[in-house]
């Protein structure tokens, strides 16, 4: 888990500068497509 990525994705950048991953598991509904890239909001009321 990282922090930061709806503003900047800083977390992420973070992460990767520091380790090196192979692989990446994304979280979310992709279609069994790639996904490189994503950006997104909830809001609650």
């Amino acid at each position: 888990m990282v922090v930061g990525e709806e503003e900047e994705g800083d977390g992420a950048r973070r992460l990767v500068r520091d380790h090196h991953f192979p692989w990446a598991v994304i979280g979310e509904p992709t279609d069994l497509k790639i996904g490189l890239s994503h950006f997104g909001y909830l809001e609650v009321a």
